[in-house]
């Protein structure tokens, strides 16, 4: 009853305890241990990536020697190109050059350009797989813009062996075109034929 008039006997001293160990937050290096895991394979992927197009002009693929338009006798049709063992024909003839409804002015040439597929496997096209060397050398690469504003534009696709694909395909120079380019998607076939 008078419990509060009589002091409370003290409690004996006692260490202080030490305070809880943190847990370890396990999510957290699963986390890290993935995002490592993503940078070392992007990482690689890159070095790969330099490695196999890196300066290829050492290892060129050898162009087919065609004979060029001049050496031809007049009036004669140019022979269809051939690259490989006869595996592509390419046939090439300037064209006219309509401006498309997306054109932005310039100088370009059209080509009509016809490639047979004469190999046993499926060969793939694409009017940006193609480059023409104007008169004075430079090599310059399609236009895509331009190339599909063409009425009769060439086509991206896969010719099956015997098929044909004739289209129009524009390149950005003022000089006459001597000779069609066809490089396949990695750079690493290529087929040229002239251009009449």
């Amino acid at each position: 009853m008078y419990s509060s008039q009589y002091p409370q006997p003290q409690q004996p001293y006692s260490y202080p305890q030490e305070p809880p160990k943190k847990k370890t937050n396990w999510w957290l290096f699963g986390c890290l241990g993935c995002g490592g895991l993503l940078v070392l394979v992007i990482g690689i992927i890159v070095v790969a990536a330099v490695v196999l197009n890196g300066d290829d002009s050492a290892d060129s693929p050898p162009a087919v020697d065609i004979p060029s338009a001049g050496s031809e006798p007049p009036g004669s049709s140019a022979p269809p190109a051939e690259g490989g063992d006869g595996e592509v024909t390419i046939v090439a003839e300037t064209a006219e050059y309509t401006p498309g409804v997306l054109s932005e002015g310039g100088d370009f040439v059209a080509v009509n350009v016809t490639v047979t597929n004469n190999g046993s496997e499926p060969l793939a096209v694409n009017p940006l797989y193609f480059s023409v060397e104007d008169e004075t050398g430079q090599t310059v690469e399609a236009d895509l813009m331009e190339s599909v504003g063409q009425d009769e534009p060439f086509d991206a696709m896969d010719l099956a062996t015997g098929e044909s694909e004739t289209g129009v395909v524009v390149f950005p120079t003022a000089s006459a075109p001597t000779t069609l380019i066809m490089e396949d998607v990695l750079g690493m076939t290529s087929y040229e034929a002239p251009v009449n």
